[in-house]
């Protein structure tokens, strides 16, 4: 798979309230996260 050598942005911004994104705000505050949180 050749890098990407662009990126879309949206209006909307990203979703905090999405696990994927609970999570990572998880492992920024704690330096650890747990899959089976979800």
């Amino acid at each position: 798979m050749p890098p990407r050598t662009t990126f879309a942005t949206t209006t909307r911004g990203l979703d905090r309230n999405s696990p994927p994104m609970k999570l990572f705000e998880k492992a920024k505050k704690y330096g650890i996260w747990n899959p089976s949180d979800i």
